[in-house]
């Protein structure tokens, strides 16, 4: 970025990267004890730390859009006043989650995490860099921050549960996409013959959504969602094996779907039945506040909205993706994406995994 956007010598580069690290280690250094005192003098933490990753959100603009030193300089003094504020207020909100006893492992965990992100990010960064450049690198960037602002400003849960249905769509959008185009561009299928390529897809889906239906009826959404999510991460990795061919690669980009079509049916339920028992409890508690009717069609409606965002974004996104850096590496995006979704399920739909209770159901 320096040398590119900004266009410093190379000669430069090396004194200005040292710089601007020492201005985000010197504004989380002055704003750390600043989050401290607020933490502790609010009636609630979560102020704070959304004022914290208010100024990442306004340092991830001005890395975007800066093209001068002073820009990229007032950019990385707000990701250290972040910083300071989420990690000060997430420590605090660490303790009192997990308690005393369990803080030794929890902490170690995080750790591990921080030192897994530093290690991958500048290789991840690299990558998209190359393949998509600044809107790729910072794309991924605004969409975390996004999923973080609304995870804390609404129910958790019933965000995870609308997440669910969100990307749900959004693969069957991609599907939509890029089944067709594959078909005629590796096996010169025309409309027809393509066409036939949902068919594993759709068969495995509607025969076993009412089976992962029982299952979550029986186990509850976690087991489903977190299962299906996970199971279609190494099916997406695997449709970077097919290639241009005859029988042999058509049976395979098949066998693939029809593997994908079992994911797409264990996903299908946990949305729809987990936003249902939170907005649930809340009836139960409050009945007057949502009238006679309850809140259910709202419910649904949220769910369709949702569902129908997924569908227009999957495609556009599959897409864009698939012209950029290509069909195998489009399938790698999606597999990221379910196992970020996966580990939301873990962590929310359902309630608490039973490791983080204590061993209680």
């Amino acid at each position: 970025m320096l040398q590119d956007r900004v266009g410093l010598p190379e000669n430069q580069v090396q004194s200005h990267v040292d710089g601007l690290l020492a201005a985000y280690a010197g504004a989380s250094v002055v704003f750390s004890p600043v989050a401290g005192i607020l933490a502790d003098k609010t009636s609630t933490r979560q102020g704070p730390f959304l004022l914290g990753l208010t100024a990442l959100l306004l340092a991830t603009v001005l890395l975007f859009m800066g093209n001068n030193v002073p820009t990229l300089v007032v950019a990385r003094l707000l990701q250290g006043c972040s910083a300071a504020f989420v990690w000060t207020i997430g420590l605090a909100l660490c303790v009192e989650t997990v308690g005393p006893e369990n803080l030794g492992k929890t902490i170690g965990s995080i750790f591990s995490f921080i030192s897994v992100g530093n290690l991958v990010a500048p290789l991840l960064g690299g990558v998209l860099y190359k393949k998509a450049g600044y809107a790729g690198v910072f794309g991924i960037g605004f969409a975390v921050l996004a999923i973080d602002f609304i995870m804390r400003l609404l129910n958790p849960r019933l965000i995870a549960a609308l997440m669910v249905a969100f990307v749900q769509a959004l693969l069957l959008g991609a599907y939509d996409a890029t089944i067709p185009t594959i078909g005629q561009e590796y096996f010169g299928f025309d409309s027809l013959k393509a066409g036939t390529l949902f068919l594993p897809l759709g068969i495995f889906d509607f025969l076993l959504g009412p089976v992962f239906g029982w299952v979550v009826d029986k186990y509850g959404t976690k087991v489903a969602a977190v299962g299906g999510y996970t199971f279609l991460v190494p099916c997406l990795v695997l449709l970077r094996l097919p290639h241009a061919g005859g029988k042999d690669q058509i049976i395979l980009y098949a066998a693939l779907l029809g593997l994908c079509g079992v994911g797409l049916a264990a996903i299908g339920a946990p949305s729809i039945v987990e936003a249902g028992n939170v907005v649930q409890k809340y009836y139960d508690v409050n009945p007057d506040f949502f009238g006679e009717q309850g809140p259910f069609a709202s419910l649904y409606a949220m769910s369709s909205v949702a569902f129908c965002s997924g569908l227009a974004v999957g495609p556009e996104l599959a897409g864009e993706l698939k012209q950029a850096i290509g069909y195998g590496n489009m399938n790698i995006v999606l597999a990221v994406i379910c196992a970020v979704t996966a580990a939301l399920s873990l962590f929310l739909i359902g309630g608490k995994p039973k490791m983080l209770r204590g061993g209680r159901y």
